[in-house]
């Protein structure tokens, strides 16, 4: 309850100057009938709240925290930590202004679900929901084939360390090719809209290279490769209960994240935020299943203090910024 709770309020009152927030604001004001690019389901969820864009944003970001809370649930991760680590990762980053967290609670619930221990007598019934859940999913906003599609081969590709080998071998290659196929890519509409999402492909390229710039990618990002390098390296037993949500969430994580950087000084930076930002839910999941069944181990302490200069160097950068 707390960690619905939260999540919800921090939702709703953090950053509300955040994009997104007025995006969706103008197209509340606008209302169904006028034209924007929501799906259908949040359109009629205008025409049933029409007088509170608040209570809009609750009736979209309350469902997702509940569902998020019962994946946690059923992966058996205590609250206290569920909640620090969601804070540090999906919450801060993605959950609290895109409206595409239902759409990816819901996805994320089904991959939770999908090795839920049951009695055959159950097993039906469960299969039925995770493929409901997944299916809700797709309607729920226009980028969750690409998810769900990134998902589905996390759920089936067996864990390997080669795995991230053979993707870092190739990285320059898919890196060349990314800018190209990106066009048709955001054609198929599997993205957005064409208009947005050639708004998006043309975003300004926000990488920076001076060495200033260079020292703050290097603090953001080193705490995230850091864990992927250790989670790969010292993966979880198989014989512990939530190993295969934990596979099934660190390599959708991954992915989302390498394909990310595919992205990162193409001058879409757009796209690299939002993939890179989309990542952080799932990775989540991840940090909490390892923290739970690692937590005095020395790595994950390093880990911590490479977080909390991260977030250190952020607050002075904006402190700084301010002044």
């Amino acid at each position: 309850m707390f960690f619905v709770f939260f999540i919800l309020l921090f939702s709703l009152l953090y950053r509300p100057a955040e994009g997104d927030f007025w995006h969706y604001l103008e197209a509340y004001q606008i209302g169904s009938t006028g034209h924007n690019n929501l799906e259908d389901i949040f359109n009629w969820l205008m025409d049933v709240i029409p007088d509170n864009y608040i209570l809009w944003r609750v009736s979209i970001w309350l469902p997702a925290a509940i569902l998020l809370a019962f994946s946690f649930k059923l992966m058996k991760t205590p609250s206290n930590v569920a909640t620090l680590f969601f804070l540090m990762f999906g919450l801060i980053n993605v959950y609290y202004y895109t409206r595409n967290v239902l759409g990816s609670a819901a996805l994320y619930l089904a991959l939770a679900l999908f090795d839920y221990k049951t009695r055959p007598l159950k097993h039906v019934f469960i299969t039925i929901v995770v493929i409901g859940l997944i299916i809700a999913s797709w309607y729920l906003h226009k980028s969750m084939p690409l998810y769900i599609g990134l998902a589905l081969l996390a759920l089936f590709l067996p864990f390997s360390k080669n795995t991230i080998i053979i993707a870092l071998a190739v990285f320059p290659v898919l890196y060349l090719l990314t800018y190209v196929i990106s066009f048709n890519f955001l054609q198929w509409d599997i993205w957005l809209t064409d208009e947005t999402g050639l708004n998006y492909l043309e975003s300004t390229n926000s990488l920076v290279t001076n060495w200033k710039g260079i020292i703050s990618l290097i603090i953001r990002y080193i705490p995230i490769v850091y864990f992927y390098v250790i989670a790969f390296r010292f993966p979880l037993s198989k014989t512990i209960e939530e190993y295969k949500a934990y596979k099934t969430f660190l390599l959708l994580g991954f992915f989302i994240f390498y394909i990310s950087f595919l992205f990162m000084g193409q001058g879409a930076e757009a796209i690299h935020g939002r993939l890179y930002k989309s990542s952080m839910i799932p990775f989540a999941f991840t940090v909490s299943l390892y923290f739970k069944n690692n937590m005095e181990a020395r790595r994950c302490h390093i880990f911590i203090v490479l977080m909390l200069i991260y977030y250190a160097f952020t607050l002075f950068v904006n402190t700084a910024t301010s002044i």
